[in-house]
């Protein structure tokens, strides 16, 4: 499977990208957002890797949704797929 990104909610959107980017805002409805894309199209993940690879990319394209540290997207991915 390749890890392809969702595409969010305009409210959203707005929260994760950009400079001025504010995630905490939407945390709830990003999580709910990706996990029901995810979950809806690959209904049997459940490999770490997947969930890793899914997590870095959404911290390469969303930066703002990312923790200080040697695996940013940890917290993320954590979130979503446990």
């Amino acid at each position: 499977m390749k890890e392809p990104l969702p595409s969010f909610s305009a409210l959203v959107q707005q929260h994760i990208s950009g400079k001025d980017s504010v995630p905490e805002r939407v945390w709830s409805l990003l999580i709910s957002e990706t996990a029901h894309y995810y979950y809806g199209k690959w209904p049997e993940l459940d490999d770490s890797g997947q969930y890793r690879a899914i997590g870095m990319k959404m911290c390469d394209k969303y930066p703002a949704i990312g923790l200080e540290g040697t695996n940013p997207w940890v917290c993320f991915s954590l979130v979503i797929f446990f």
